[in-house]
C-alpha cells in the first residue's frame, strides 16, 4: 500500500525530534511489510526555526513533502475561535492539495501527538474495513487524572461532544469500534475517500467528517487504540 501522513507545523521545535523518532519508526514498520510511508507537512509563520528542522528531516527521511503554509495570522493555544479556524482550513487545504493521487491511505495527525508505530499501523489496517477511522486522543497533563480524554471539540455522537471524563459518551462502546458524527487530531481514511474531500474556510474535521458520511462512508472511532496530547 501508499500510505502519506500528513501534519501541520508551526513554531513546533520543542516536539520535533519525537515526531521524528515517532515518523522514522512508523516509516521502518510499514517498509518491513512492503508499504511505502510519506510525509506532507504543512509549515508556515514559524519563528523558532522549525522550517529549518523539517528540511533536514525531509532530507532524512527522504519521503517527505514540505508546503508553505503561511498565512501571516496570530498564534492560538487550543482555543475555540473563529479567525484560528479559518487559518487551520487554509492549512489543511494546503496540505490536501499535495497529498499524491495513487495514495491508498491518508493519515492526518497533528504534530504534537504523542503515538506510536504499532498503534498508528493498526489504524491504517483499520481503514480497509471502515473507511475512515481515528483513535482515542487521552490528556496527558499536570492536573488532570488518567484516561482525560482531549478533544472534545471534533468528537461527536449523536449530536453530542465527548466529555473529558470516563464514560465520555453515552455512545461510548469500549470493546469494538464504533460509528460518530464526527471525530479528529488524528484519523486514517481511505484513499479514495480522501481524494473526494473538498475544502474552504470552513473545513475542519467536523466538516471532513460530514463529507465522509455524504460520500456513503462513516467515520468511527476504535476505543482500542489511542494517541495522547501534553
Amino acid at each position: 500500500m501508499n500510505i502519506t501522513l500528513c501534519s501541520a507545523f508551526r513554531s513546533s521545535y520543542d516536539y520535533l525530534r519525537r515526531y521524528y523518532q515517532q515518523a522514522l519508526s512508523l516509516r521502518d514498520r510499514l517498509q518491513a511489510r512492503g508499504d511505502a510511508l510519506r510525509f506532507v507537512w504543512g509549515e508556515g509563520d514559524s519563528v523558532d526555526g522549525t522550517l529549518t528542522i523539517l528540511r533536514i528531516m525531509a532530507g532524512e527521511l527522504g519521503i517527505a513533502q514540505i508546503v508553505d503554509c503561511a498565512h501571516g495570522g496570530p498564534a492560538f493555544g487550543s482555543v475555540v475561535n473563529m479567525e484560528r479556524f479559518r487559518q487551520l482550513a487554509y492549512v489543511a487545504s494546503r496540505v490536501w492539495a499535495a497529498i499524491p493521487a495513487d495514495s491508498d491511505v491518508v493519515v492526518w495527525v497533528e504534530s504534537d501527538l504523542i503515538w506510536d508505530a504499532s498503534t498508528m499501523s493498526s489504524l491504517i489496517d483499520r481503514v480497509t474495513e471502515y473507511g475512515a477511522i481515528s483513535p482515542m486522543v487521552y490528556l496527558e497533563r499536570k492536573g488532570w487524572k488518567r484516561w482525560s480524554f482531549y478533544d472534545t471539540f471534533c468528537f461527536v455522537l449523536n449530536g453530542q461532544h465527548f466529555e473529558h471524563h470516563p464514560p465520555y459518551h453515552a455512545g461510548y462502546h469500549p470493546d469494538q469500534p464504533f460509528r460518530v458524527d464526527s471525530a479528529g487530531s488524528c484519523m486514517a481514511i481511505r484513499g479514495d475517500i480522501a481524494k473526494r474531500i473538498t475544502f474552504d474556510d470552513n473545513t475542519l474535521f467536523p466538516e471532513i467528517s460530514r463529507q465522509i458520511s455524504l460520500s456513503g462512508s462513516a467515520v468511527y472511532v476504535d476505543p482500542g487504540l489511542c494517541v495522547y496530547h501534553h
